[in-house]
Order: structure tokens, then C-alpha cells, then sequence
């Protein structure tokens, strides 16, 4: 058997090597490999390093380590997922060299203040300042994926040092120079989080994209008190993302604001969740304040997903927020830049139980649209939304040359006629009552060279024999079974 870091070991082309790298999930597996030999870490170590995952996050003491002892290592990583982050602080302390961190604190910090108390909750193992540590330490670093396990709140250290960052840059100096995409919120587990813990983020030189979930306004997360000073303002423009996806979330206050932050905006999506706070608080959707908002991009806006798969039916409303008749989100026509479109029919047209609206399609949406998809469309908006594109259809040549696809999501599916619902299966889909209803939609497109479809995802009731046997709760959206 040849030991690791003999020089003995047997010589292997750089290409099988990085086949052998690639067969190999789990990061730890991947940085064994580069104990072998030194052959095998010149060859792979680029690889390893430029995508890493740290499953716990008490091992971020043991990567900034590695950071410090390795500075090489700073320059490798572009992509850096920690899937189960959690903000912890007590007794289990890590053994760790202050003297090792203190030179390099001490450039970061602006004075013996902030390096003490950042050094004060290094002692405690605080995740949120070894995070923070880590993040400063990446000078290349492209993607951040955050998914948290547990309470995120608090991070007041990780924040002070983006704030801080993003308040003098651009800077070839600096950390977080090159950070194009933040990922964050939790698949697991439904948590909330407050928006301003990703202001800062916003504010950096680099950034893209901000793919966000569980997002509430609630703004109890780090307080004004806190030991580090934290800028939370968001000026009109301040942000270079161009795609801003937030889901599961329920945002009212500060929208415009962060919308209004994005100096082009591209791609945005909202889908909503009625949980306002992680306590028992609950806020209905309203689609009317997101037009103002929107309109501050309606020249660079492309593609808008406004809760097109997201919870619709009402929850409750706090003695502030009691605001009635904005189901209608208003004219599309001087959102010059977009291309798709994906939003409930209800929302899209001002159109209740399915009466006429006072607006049709032709008059509301922008006419360089390519792609319009209309979701939750219930049983009583058939015969109107069939009029609506068939008229739409009859002008598409002088007023929507460029419209190429429509696609509808029945808000009903119904299960295969004389089965019972069954879960593995999905016995069930599309009713036949709209196959028959949109049959002259279909053949409309056909002639007119557009696709049309019906999608499954999003929110949808399950009916059998006429009868619903799957419904999502009224409150959070959860589906629940009958």
C-alpha cells in the first residue's frame, strides 16, 4: 500500500484524475484526493476549491483556518454552498490561534473597537462572525448559497461585514468584488426572514442575481442597538441586480423600495405565502402596489412572474393593512421591454366571477410580449377568458407580431373519470371542459403560428365525481387532504 504524499504513487493523466473528481459528491471526499500526492493536488486543486460545500457550519472555524494558513486557497473558490446554516453561539468554544486572525482583522477593521468585539465573538463561536471571516477571506468568490436549518436571525456580524464592504466599493481590494448571485432561505423547513438581512447584499458591485425565499418585511432581525452598525437604507438605483426571485414570501411595506433599488431590473418574480411573521401573523396577497412598484422598471423589465404559482386565497389582515379592490394589478402597455408574462387571470384582467372586465387583453398588454401565461384560471372564467384570447388572437398580427406561445393552468384538475385520487399515481389532470371550451383557442393559435398549452404546476383543486378531494389551506397555502 502506498502511503498519502509518497512519491511513489502511481502516475495518472490529469484526465482521469478529473473523471475520478467528479464521481465524488461530498467535498470531503474531494480535499482527500488532494492528500495523495502532490501531483494529485497541483492537478486538482482548482477544481476542488472552486465549488465547495460546508455541510455544518461549526467546520466554517476550520475552513477560515485553512484560509489563513493557506492564503493560495483565497483565490480558488467561486462558489461556496452551506446547505444547513444556522446562527449558534455558547459553550462548545473552537481551539483557534487569535494570533493566526488578528493581523488579518485588523486590515479589515477600522478600529480597536470593532476588532474587539469582532475577536469577542470569535471566542463564543459565533457562526455569524466565522461566516464573516470566511466571506472576507474570498476574494473571488462568484456564488453564495446560504440554506438555513434553523433560526437565521441576528446575524449581525456576517452583515456589519458586508455593509461594510459594499459602503466602499468598488474596490479591487476588497472582498465580495466579484459575487454575482446570493442564493438563501430554507427548502427544509418554513422559516422567515427578515428583507433588510439581504440589503447589504444588494449593494454589492458585482451582484446579478438575488434568489431569496421566505422573505417577510418584519424588521425584528438585527436592531438598531446592535453592537455593530449596520446600514439598512436603500437608495433609488444602488443595486445592480438584474434578476430578483422571492418565493414563498410576503412583502408589502418595502417593495417599491426594493424594487426601486434595482437600477435595471430584468427578470423579476414574487410568489407569495400569507405567514407575515415566523409568529402567527398572516397578510393577504395584493397584486395593485406591485404596478407602482414595477414601474420603476418598465423599461428594462423582461420577464415578470407575479404569483403565478403562489398562494392566493386570503388569510387575515392587521388593523393597518385593511386594503380592499386590489385584485387588479393595472396596464401592462408601457412596460416596453417585456417579453413574458405569467400572472393569475383574475390579477391580470380587472375581472371577478368571471364578468367582463372593463379592459380587454388587447388594451393592457405591451405589444412586443412573446410569451403570456395565465394561471389559477377558475371554472367561471372560462367563457370570459375565451373571448379574451380570441380577441387577443384577431389582432395579433397588427398589434402582437411577436407573440409566440400562450399557456393556461386551470386553478381545477380533475381526477381520471371513475378512478379514486391517488398521490404516487397523479391520476389526474386537465378538465375536459376546458379542452372543449379553449378548442377554438387552439385552433386560433395554430393559424396565427402560436403555441398554445395547458400547464400543471402551481395551485390547484383536485376534483373527483364533481367533488374537491384536494384544496390548499386557506391560511398558509400548505396542501391538505381530504
Amino acid at each position: 500500500m502506498i502511503h498519502p504524499n509518497s512519491d511513489m504513487t502511481p502516475f495518472l493523466p490529469n484526465e482521469i484524475l478529473l473523471l475520478v473528481l467528479d464521481g465524488l459528491e461530498e467535498t470531503q471526499d474531494r480535499v482527500r484526493l488532494l492528500q495523495v500526492c502532490r501531483h494529485w493536488n497541483t492537478a486538482l486543486s482548482a477544481k476542488v476549491y472552486s465549488s465547495l460545500e460546508i455541510i455544518f457550519p461549526e467546520l466554517l472555524f476550520e475552513f477560515a483556518e485553512a484560509l489563513q494558513k493557506n492564503p493560495r486557497l483565497r483565490l480558488l473558490v467561486h462558489e461556496l454552498r452551506i446547505p444547513n446554516f444556522f446562527v449558534h453561539y455558547g459553550d462548545e468554544h473552537p481551539v483557534y490561534s487569535r494570533a493566526l486572525f488578528h493581523k488579518f482583522l485588523e486590515s479589515f477593521t477600522d478600529n480597536d473597537e470593532e476588532l474587539t468585539k469582532w475577536e469577542e465573538r470569535l471566542d463564543v463561536n459565533d457562526t455569524s462572525a466565522w461566516l464573516a471571516v470566511v466571506l472576507i477571506s474570498l476574494l473571488n468568490l462568484q456564488h453564495l448559497d446560504l440554506r438555513w436549518g434553523g433560526n437565521g436571525l441576528e446575524t449581525a456580524c456576517t452583515l456589519w461585514a458586508v455593509s461594510k464592504i459594499a459602503s466602499k466599493s468598488p474596490r479591487e481590494d476588497l472582498p465580495l468584488q466579484h459575487l454575482q448571485k446570493l442564493t438563501a432561505g430554507s427548502d427544509e423547513i418554513k422559516e422567515n426572514f427578515p428583507l433588510r438581512e439581504f440589503i447589504p447584499f444588494l449593494k454589492l458591485p458585482s451582484i446579478q442575481e438575488m434568489h431569496l425565499s421566505y422573505i417577510v418585511d418584519w424588521d425584528h432581525g438585527v436592531k438598531e442597538d446592535s453592537i455593530f452598525s449596520v446600514s439598512f437604507n436603500l437608495p433609488q438605483g444602488v443595486s445592480r441586480v438584474r434578476k430578483l426571485v422571492l418565493r414563498l414570501s410576503n412583502i408589502v411595506h418595502r417593495m417599491r423600495e426594493l424594487i426601486s433599488a434595482c437600477a435595471h431590473l430584468e427578470y423579476f418574480e414574487y410568489q407569495h405565502s400569507n405567514q407575515a411573521e415566523w409568529v402567527e401573523a398572516y397578510r393577504s396577497y395584493r397584486c395593485r402596489p406591485f404596478h407602482a412598484a414595477l414601474s420603476t422598471q418598465k423599461e428594462s423589465l423582461r420577464v415578470l412572474r407575479l404569483n403565478d404559482i403562489g398562494v392566493t386565497k386570503e388569510g387575515e389582515w392587521d388593523d393597518n393593512d385593511q386594503v380592499k379592490g386590489q385584485a387588479w394589478f393595472g396596464s401592462l402597455v408601457e412596460f416596453v421591454a417585456l417579453k413574458e408574462l405569467r400572472m393569475p387571470v383574475r390579477d391580470l384582467l380587472d375581472s371577478t366571477a368571471g364578468k367582463e372586465p372593463d379592459m380587454d387583453l388587447g388594451e393592457i398588454l405591451p405589444s412586443g410580449l412573446e410569451v403570456l401565461v395565465l394561471t389559477k384560471v377558475d371554472f367561471v372564467d372560462y367563457s370570459m377568458l375565451d373571448g379574451q384570447l380570441s380577441r387577443l388572437l384577431d389582432v395579433k398580427e397588427q398589434q402582437f407580431p411577436q407573440l409566440r406561445k400562450v399557456s393556461l393552468q386551470t386553478f381545477q384538475m380533475e381526477v381520471v373519470e371513475g378512478e379514486e385520487m391517488c398521490k404516487k399515481r397523479r391520476n389526474w389532470g386537465i378538465p375536459k371542459r376546458a379542452e372543449l371550451v379553449f378548442k377554438g383557442v387552439r385552433s386560433s393559435c395554430e393559424e396565427h403560428g402560436v403555441e398554445f398549452s395547458f400547464v400543471l404546476d402551481g395551485d390547484y383543486q383536485i376534483l373527483a365525481a364533481g367533488q374537491v378531494v384536494y384544496d390548499t389551506d386557506d391560511i398558509s397555502g400548505r396542501a391538505h387532504w381530504d
